[in-house]
């Protein structure tokens, strides 16, 4: 029986993400976080495909489902690669 369960982001992590995401999108960290806890996502979603767009949306929508996306092991790794610069 393994343990499938990963603690949610910390505070430090979601504003790292913010910051790489910001500067990849040519933004301010603390502007797209606004657009974020305000349910803004067109900046973020501007560089997907239409199909990828709407299913982060969709996800987005949900705080249940984007909390356990957000916890998997595939998004930490990504958030940790993120951290490290992409080495």
């Amino acid at each position: 029986m393994s343990k499938n369960r990963s603690a949610p982001i910390s505070s430090g992590q979601a504003d790292k993400l913010f910051s790489m995401t910001a500067g990849k999108l040519g933004s301010d960290s603390e502007t797209l976080k606004r657009e974020f806890q305000s349910g803004n996502y067109q900046r973020a979603m501007s560089s997907l495909s239409r199909s990828d767009a709407q299913k982060l949306q969709k996800a987005l929508s949900d705080p249940e489902l984007t909390a356990k996306v957000l916890s998997s092991p595939q998004a930490r790794a990504i958030m940790e690669k993120l951290a490290k610069g992409g080495k």
